[in-house]
């Protein structure tokens, strides 16, 4: 790297720390350089290497107590939902601390569907609105502006370069349905920041997307196939039925890294991909489009860590209203920060989404910033036992290890008062399955109400949603 390079590189740097220490508007030249440099430079870094700081705890109390003012003020000055809450409620916004925030009225996805305009800050016009799939009910709209958009692709691809996940000689196949625009777009575009070859075949019928994974390509300078696929659990599952039914094997792929995201899954859907793939890596996070860029990333040891400078975590008890204590579950609530988020304003957004608390400090490369269990799922597929939830991910950790269920695992759900009225589709519904289930599920700890086995997806009653099965049909079906 020649002088001029460096000084510029150390230039951007610079902007690029104050934005993120004091919340300045992010330079998006600075950034953009530092993709670039990244890009250009030799990517022989390990996979998954993690570069943490640890954070001085007086220094992140500060920055917490600043961010969160400006945010309300943000809020309450230049929102319309904010300032007509915060008038009914009779809240003194001017003079609120940490303390006081996490004492405020949660956002729901109810008012945010009802009203997403009204989270828009006044004089910003966006130029972007996503809706979520709706594999949990009404879409959730949400609005961007360009330079956002450009904020959240730049600082993706940086992620990845940093992280040494993909290089100028990847191929990248994204098979999520098209429906998900933020996640695409962010990840395509990011993908193409790097240099590397990038397209997306949607959810397609398994077969062409595996045909399309197992091309072979004599492009200069590029793998000879496809090197990272970008999929959901449940559509990865349908290419692993349809693969092994084909005759496919690990010598028809050049699989080195699968990302996948949107759903829950378990180490059973890993291991069932090594038949198929071979010994991929696996890459994993956290995001939904209402607190975009505000995600988890997975540390080594399954721990789902959070920014702190990117955005408040608080996991609140479901029954309470109140921080969950250790070693217990809670829905996640969300705040994003400025600048990562500069035109759509949430605070204390619940997402629905439940974790479970961490009893011990974490010693993991992520160790210092905050971090919760995996994720458990969706509320309203949770379960408790005692002081314990359950959720949909318990469940797949069982029957995705199971060979005799196929993929992706197809279960009806519903909530008893003494745990999971189940429904299960098998290969062969065997008095002997039904044994080695119980058992499994038993041993687990999961409470099971009653556990019924079937082999024709049709007759499932309340059918778990996956959003693998959001098909996208070519003419010729």
């Amino acid at each position: 790297m020649n002088p001029i390079t460096k000084l510029r590189s150390a230039a951007a740097h610079l902007a690029m720390f104050r934005s993120f220490v004091t919340g300045a508007p992010i330079h998006l030249p600075s950034l953009t350089h530092l993709v670039r440099a990244h890009t250009a430079e030799n990517k022989n870094r390990a996979a998954n290497s993690r570069r943490t700081v640890d954070p001085n705890p007086r220094f992140l109390q500060q920055t917490l107590e600043r961010r969160i003012r400006r945010q309300v003020q943000l809020a309450v000055r230049e929102t319309d939902f904010y300032q007509d809450r915060f008038a009914e409620d009779g809240i003194n916004w001017q003079e609120i601390t940490l303390a006081h925030f996490r004492e405020l009225p949660l956002t729901t996805k109810a008012d945010l569907r009802g009203r997403p305009e009204g989270f828009v800050r006044r004089g910003f016009s966006p130029t972007l609105r996503t809706m979520t799939t709706g594999t949990t009910g009404q879409g959730t709209s949400m609005l961007f502006t360009s330079r956002e958009s450009q904020i959240f692709t730049l600082m993706a691809a940086l992620g990845l370069l940093r992280q040494g996940l993909i290089s100028d000689k990847d191929i990248v196949q994204v098979s999520t349905s098209t429906r998900a625009l933020l996640g695409n777009q962010r990840a395509i575009d990011a993908y193409r920041q790097t240099g590397a070859l990038v397209y997306q075949t949607g959810v397609v019928e398994p077969e062409r997307a595996l045909a399309l994974l197992a091309e072979q390509h004599r492009l200069p300078k590029r793998k000879s196939q496809v090197s990272i696929l970008f999929t959901y659990p449940s559509y990865l599952g349908r290419l692993l039925e349809a693969g092994h039914a084909a005759g496919y094997g690990p010598q028809d792929f050049g699989l080195e890294r699968i990302t996948i995201g949107g759903e829950v899954s378990s180490p059973g859907l890993r291991q069932r991909t090594q038949a198929l793939f071979g010994p991929v890596a696996f890459d994993e996070g956290y995001g939904i489009s209402e607190a975009w860029p505000f995600g988890g990333s997975y540390c080594e040891e399954g721990h789902l860590h959070f920014d702190p400078l990117r955005g408040l975590l608080e996991v609140i008890d479901p029954d309470t209203g109140q921080p969950a204590s250790a070693d217990t579950a809670g829905s996640l609530v969300l705040t994003p920060f400025f600048p990562f988020r500069e035109s759509t304003i949430l605070l204390r957004y619940d997402t629905g989404d439940m974790v479970r608390t961490l009893s011990e400090p974490c010693r993991c490369s992520l160790r210092h910033h905050p971090a919760t269990s995996h994720l458990l799922g969706k509320k309203r597929f949770c379960v408790r036992s005692a002081d314990r939830w359950f959720g949909p991910r318990d469940l797949l950790a069982v029957l995705e290890s199971n060979l005799n269920v196929p993929l992706p695992v197809r279960f009806g759900v519903r909530l008893a008062a003494d745990g999971y009225a189940l429904q299960v589709i098998v290969r062969e519904a065997t008095a002997e399955c039904q044994r080695e289930l119980c058992d499994q599920l038993q041993t687990a700890g999961i409470p099971i109400h009653s556990l019924a086995l079937m082999t024709d997806p049709n007759q499932l009653e309340n059918p778990f949603p996956w959003r693998g099965d959001l098909h996208e049909a070519s003419f010729t079906h």
